[in-house]
């Protein structure tokens, strides 16, 4: 008389790898060593690549990956793909 089946989750974002690739601001906190604070204010202030979720911000490891890569000593930003870096205008003041 077939008791009741669960549906299968397999393949639901909850499973993919973008989503275990999704970090709390807690973690982006203990990686960088900066407060909580300072994290959910660069992220709302778009400082940091975020996502909020709800009430909470989530960060992506390969957006926060490569903004580091971005900020590292000696990194050109003229070899980076996204064009022109809005910031020249500003610095010519």
């Amino acid at each position: 008389m077939g008791g009741s089946r669960r549906p299968s989750t397999k393949g639901t974002p909850s499973h993919t790898d973008e989503a275990r690739s999704l970090l709390t601001t807690e973690d982006i906190s203990r990686w960088l060593g900066i407060s909580g604070r300072t994290i959910c204010y660069w992220a709302a202030a778009g400082r940091l690549p975020a996502v909020k979720i709800g009430r909470q911000w989530h960060f992506h490891r390969t957006a926060i990956e490569e903004w580091i890569r971005q900020r590292e000593p000696g990194h050109d930003p003229r070899a980076d793909k996204t064009g022109p870096s809005k910031r020249k205008k500003a610095d010519r003041f």
